[in-house]
């Protein structure tokens, strides 16, 4: 059995439904204003894409769909922790950097300052692990 589409995506336009569609496939903001709309340039669908993703209805619309789909807000979220715990730094530094980004935490380009304490672990590691450990030591000029 088949089941219906959300509610909330009948309140859209044709365009925006097919604009939250787009955005539920994976396509990013500007792609999917790209192909909803008849927009003459990459920037008018990057502005329009900014615009459409501020509307509440929009916003609402694509939960919606998401959930529908299996892929909830809750089930994305429970995903990402398992990234973020992988000991692969590149992994596991993605996927915080995803958590931020979907909890609205915008990074600021202005950094004056960034204090890192450089900590060894390498007494809690396993054999195992320790295979998988990048070295990031910088190299002396």
């Amino acid at each position: 059995m088949k089941r219906l589409p959300p509610a909330s995506l009948a309140k859209l336009t044709h365009k925006e439904r097919k604009f939250v569609e787009g955005l539920s496939k994976g396509l990013s903001k500007t792609e999917s204003c790209s192909q909803a709309y008849d927009v003459t340039s990459r920037d008018s669908a990057k502005a329009l894409g900014r615009m459409l993703s501020k509307n509440p209805e929009i916003s609402t619309a694509l939960a919606d769909l998401m959930e529908h789909h299996g892929i909830g807000r809750s089930r994305r979220v429970e995903k990402l922790a398992q990234h973020i715990e992988n000991l692969d730094a590149t992994v596991s530094l993605k996927a915080l950097d995803t958590s931020f980004k979907l909890d609205g935490y915008q990074q600021k380009n202005d950094v004056s300052e960034i204090t890192l304490k450089v900590v060894d672990l390498s007494e809690y590691l396993t054999e195992k692990d320790a295979e998988r450990v990048i070295d990031v030591t910088p190299e002396e000029s």
